[in-house]
């Protein structure tokens, strides 16, 4: 696979119901592929892997056929994990058959899918892949089809791409994600940044997380991610500037929050940087580390604010 010098990824989804509506879509995608020499991938729930098998027979065996549970377990995860995928396949062209899984998920999660989508254009739009994801109309939770529809210029309807009419660009998806204010906290511990000297703030938050219930192994994500991000504040952002930890509806929440209007665009932090000099470095760390990461820039200052799943929490 090679990079071109324009927009040449292809993105496409469908909308199925039952088994051979599914097949009907993939069996011609996949099979297309592996006639071109394409490197052929398959993420999708294991039901679905055992649909496919079979209907391609002896064309399944160069098809690389992955539980969508490993390979889409948090979406920024996801796109580092196609982006090292494409790489070390180049220079042959790359086509992937995805259907994510719903179940377990909570509505910001889902959300943050319904996201990657759209960033998927914007990150490899410049790669010559194929993608064609998967989605079962009575699996689907609710505004996720919408979703579709605005998050693939094309979709694939009796057989055929067809411009989807409510495609919108991924930079004005994103920010539309960013614009609702986030929910104030039913009460929180707070502390002050005072200074790039974090060891307090840090200290801080390791005794409430701890306090919470956090794992052991997850407090020390979360000290990473809250030290980029209050570096970032410290540095971009203006006093006075705070860090909040509280828990809500089975995860931690900590809250960078400062009065500066650093205002990170829309997508920033979503594609693996080159180097950890590079802009955006800090929210892209903090998006791996964290189960969901929100972004508020107004004109009242900037809030990022981490999420962390708490054991026990099922949904």
């Amino acid at each position: 696979m090679t990079a071109g010098h324009g927009p040449t990824l292809v993105h496409r989804a469908f909308v199925y119901s039952g088994d051979q509506e599914f097949l009907a879509a993939a069996l011609p995608f996949v099979r297309a592929g592996l006639a071109a020499d394409e490197v052929v991938l398959v993420a999708a729930p294991p039901p679905r892997l055992d649909l496919l098998r079979p209907a391609l027979g002896a064309d399944a065996d160069p098809v690389l056929f992955v539980d969508v549970a490993e390979w889409y377990r948090h979406p920024v995860h996801t796109i580092a994990a196609y982006d090292g995928f494409l790489r070390a396949n180049a220079p042959r062209r790359v086509r992937a058959l995805a259907e994510l899984q719903w179940a377990g998920r909570s509505a910001l999660e889902i959300g943050e899918w319904v996201r990657y989508e759209a960033v998927v254009n914007a990150v490899f739009g410049r790669w010559a892949a194929n993608a064609l994801c998967a989605y079962d109309l009575n699996a689907a939770p609710p505004g996720v089809v919408d979703g579709v529809h605005r998050t693939h210029p094309e979709m694939v309807v009796g057989g055929r791409p067809r411009a989807s009419a409510r495609y919108t660009e991924p930079i004005r998806f994103s920010a539309e994600c960013d614009r609702a204010p986030l929910p104030p906290p039913d009460g929180f511990d707070s502390i002050p940044i005072e200074s790039a000297d974090l060891h307090d703030v840090r200290s801080f938050v390791a005794a409430r997380a701890a306090d919470h219930g956090l794992p052991p192994a997850a407090v020390t994500r979360m000290l990473v991610a809250v030290t980029e991000l209050a570096t970032n504040a410290v540095e971009h952002g203006a006093p006075p500037m705070a860090v909040r930890v509280w828990s809500d509806g089975g995860d931690l929440c900590c809250e960078i929050a400062d009065r500066g209007r650093w205002h990170p665009a829309a997508m920033l932090g979503y594609a693996p940087p080159a180097t950890a000099a590079d802009g955006g470095f800090g929210l892209w760390a903090a998006r791996m580390l964290a189960d969901v990461v929100q972004v508020r820039a107004g004109w009242d200052g900037t809030v990022v604010r981490l999420r962390m799943r708490l054991p026990g929490r099922t949904g």
